[in-house]
């Protein structure tokens, strides 16, 4: 069985309320979830020298709560999460950055949460939301230093609050 998900808009800023409204209601099947919809399967980044070498789009559509713990740091998290990957350069320092989808539109207000060690055992080593320079939407931009050079890190990215489901950019650098 599919979740549906109901909204309800309630706007007071209508003199009398005498100004008619129309909205969208979806029904039918939910999507699919992502295929990186469970931290055992993130979706593997290779972290280049900048944002645009290796950025690759993704999706919360669909996206369920993980089992892992939530996030301690950042706010916002009701599920809807989805998994990224990517191993530490010989640098130890890594970029971890959203924005606008590839595809185009507008993205959406990412959350990203960085994990050491594996989905049974996480650690989480940081976290942002609303980092990026390019904040229209409310992007992410978190900075690793002092990694484990050839370590993997997990990423953990959902839309603040999951109330507004859409795709993104992604990048490792």
């Amino acid at each position: 069985t599919g979740v549906i998900r109901f909204y309800t808009h309630v706007d007071n800023t209508c003199a009398a309320n005498t100004t008619p409204r129309t909205r969208a209601i979806l029904c039918g099947t939910p999507p699919p979830a992502p295929l990186n919809d469970n931290c055992s399967a993130p979706i593997a980044l290779t972290a280049g020298g900048v944002y645009t070498d290796n950025d690759v789009d993704g999706t919360t559509f669909g996206a369920t709560a993980s089992s892992q713990a939530n996030p301690t740091t950042c706010n916002g998290y009701s599920g809807g999460d989805v998994w990224f990957s990517v191993v530490v350069p010989a640098s130890g320092n890594l970029t971890i950055e959203t924005s606008a989808p590839l595809a185009g539109g507008t993205g959406i207000d990412t959350v990203v949460t960085a994990y050491s060690g594996d989905c049974a055992v996480l650690n989480q080593i940081g976290c942002d939301d609303d980092g990026a320079t390019e904040s229209v939407v409310g992007f992410t931009l978190l900075t690793l230093t002092g990694q484990t050079p050839g370590s993997t890190i997990l990423l953990r990215v959902y839309e603040y609050n999951n109330d507004l489901p859409g795709s993104f950019s992604i990048s490792a650098y």
